[in-house]
């Protein structure tokens, strides 16, 4: 979950103790250990949009659901988060005919002529949208 939303908002996540002086988490191989998959899994997608730089205004794609957030990294990442506290079937706007490569799970989507698509999330799910090679 904690990783999930790092990526929805292009951070790298920061991995404190409770009191932020005892029990540092990489001084305990049980727990990092656990989470390494975590780490090889997003850490790689937070960089990704780092790198390619938040936008304040997203050009590429609008969610209709108010509890879909979308925001926008470069030319060419968009990151889609579900904060409904349950899963949904998100409708999300492009320009018509728009393909983008989904990096969390992997697979597409394709936006119609219309401009939409559907995506299904689980509850604080993300998706990475990549329209770079895909444009």
């Amino acid at each position: 979950n904690f990783m999930r939303h790092c990526v929805a908002y292009g951070l790298f996540p920061g991995c404190f103790s409770h009191n932020a002086s005892e029990g540092h988490y990489f001084t305990r191989p049980d727990i990092y250990n656990r989470d390494r998959p975590l780490f090889r899994k997003y850490v790689p997608l937070c960089r990704k949009l780092s790198e390619a730089g938040w936008r304040p205004q997203n050009v590429l794609v609008s969610s209709a659901d108010a509890k879909v957030f979308v925001e926008q990294f470069g030319d060419r990442y968009v990151t889609v988060f579900n904060s409904n506290g349950k899963a949904v079937r998100a409708r999300l706007s492009a320009r018509g005919g728009a393909r983008a490569a989904e990096l969390v799970d992997g697979g597409a989507v394709v936006f119609g002529a219309d401009g939409s698509a559907e995506v299904e999330l689980a509850p604080d799910a993300v998706r990475v949208l990549d329209f770079g090679e895909a444009r």
